[in-house]
């Protein structure tokens, strides 16, 4: 059976930190992500961002540093986290395929999904989609996979192996797809985000696919 994944409340550990995250303009071409934008949204300008979302656009960094702290507490452990050291191909990684995990904020606002597939020695991607009131809303939204040191004990922290990129944006309707090879023997960890209203809501599924 399938354990629940914790859901991380960024607010209540740094409230200054939680409503900053990097969202981006839009670009000339329109991406089916976001409904706007340029395809390679991580580098699109802020031009345009006002108010308290100028504030969120400030730094990815001080983002970064809170979900930091909430995987030494949750579903990863994070002594090997830092930057992503490998890998699957963009082809491999995909918001499709077998579905290993899936969960929904109890808010309703999103929902992180894990897939699979054999390619590379096993593929296991990760999406974070928009739900319910942020369907179709751009906020900014990340996610994230790890395959872990583990090979059982599933929804146990993971120890953290390998680490995708971390995509995150100003999306209208997912984050994603990111991934990690070689899993075929290995547990793997996805973490999401998404920010809405000065709050920032978060899904740490632990280790899953084991």
């Amino acid at each position: 059976m399938m354990r629940p994944s914790r859901v991380i409340d960024v607010n209540s550990l740094h409230s200054n930190a939680a409503r900053r995250t990097m969202i981006h303009g839009s670009g000339a071409a329109r991406s089916p992500r976001t409904g706007q934008g340029a395809p390679d949204v991580d580098r699109c300008p802020t031009e345009g961002i006002t108010g308290d979302m100028r504030k969120i656009a400030r730094s990815m960094g001080s983002m970064l540093a809170v979900v930091g702290v909430l995987l030494t507490t949750g579903g990863v452990a994070a002594a090997s986290a830092s930057e992503p050291s490998e890998g699957p191909s963009l082809a491999a990684a995909s918001c499709s395929g077998t579905v290993s995990y899936s969960e929904t904020l109890p808010s309703g606002l999103g929902e992180l999904t894990i897939y699979y597939n054999s390619s590379e020695g096993g593929t296991n991607s990760a999406c974070f989609y928009h739900r319910g009131s942020t369907y179709g809303v751009a906020a900014p939204t990340s996610v994230q996979i790890h395959r872990c040191m583990e090979s059982s004990g599933e929804g146990r922290p993971c120890t953290i192996d390998v680490s995708s990129r971390t995509d995150s944006g100003n999306f209208q309707y997912y984050a994603g797809p990111v991934g990690v090879n070689k899993t075929s023997n290995r547990c793997v960890s996805a973490v999401g985000h998404i920010a809405l209203g000065g709050r920032v809501y978060g899904l740490d599924s632990g280790r899953q696919g084991c």
